[in-house]
């Protein structure tokens, strides 16, 4: 059975075993990270969460991921023809930080009244859309230059990376939350931690 295994992975394109079981760790990461907002939180706290959770993934898909792909497309051609890349990445680099700060600025500028509009007021978790989207345009490099050079097992690696630090920060936050409920966000404490003390 493993040598049908080893024959099946050779018919696959390069990558495609390590990439896909670095996508398998994100994605376990992901429901590890909503699974204890969902235990942990009420339901306004959770709104808050998915609020969140969804402005992040329409700016790493809509925004960030087209940097990505643009940055593999260069590099796998430089690296094809033997050119250097150094080039290529710091052009992306660029890229992504002139994108980075016409977000963030905004995101600055406009916190309170986003907060109000998105998270009940708390200006927290503007703070936190803004650094995750620091961390879309870290790793838009990172991914674009791996990919582009072929380095797909160092690629699901940094995958992997990001989904067991996702659970593991989403574990110790839970954790915190049942031992302290008053650490948590205003945006998430929800309507109990609202209500005047008797």
């Amino acid at each position: 059975m493993p040598d049908r295994i080893r024959r099946a992975t050779t018919l696959l394109p390069p990558g495609t075993v390590s990439v896909g079981a670095g996508l398998m760790v994100l994605g376990a990461g992901m429901y590890v990270h909503l699974a204890v907002a969902g235990h942990s939180l009420p339901a306004s706290g959770m709104a808050a969460v998915s609020v969140l959770w969804s402005l992040v993934f329409l700016l790493g898909l809509g925004v960030f991921l087209p940097v990505e792909q643009e940055l593999i497309r260069l590099v796998a051609a430089r690296t094809a023809v033997g050119e250097g890349v150094t080039g290529a990445v710091r052009r992306i680099c660029a890229l992504s930080a002139v994108i980075l700060a016409v977000i963030a600025v905004p995101l600055a500028v406009a916190a309170v009244p986003l907060a109000r509009l998105l998270f009940g007021g708390d200006t927290v978790m503007v703070a936190e859309l803004g650094s995750a989207c620091l961390a879309m345009a870290v790793t838009t490099v990172c991914r674009g230059t791996l990919a582009g050079q072929g380095r797909f097992g160092a690629y699901g690696g940094q995958l992997a990376a990001d989904g067991g630090a996702r659970a593991a920060l989403a574990c110790a936050f839970g954790r915190g939350v049942r031992a302290d409920p008053d650490r948590r966000p205003a945006a998430v404490r929800g309507d109990d931690a609202r209500a005047p003390a008797r």
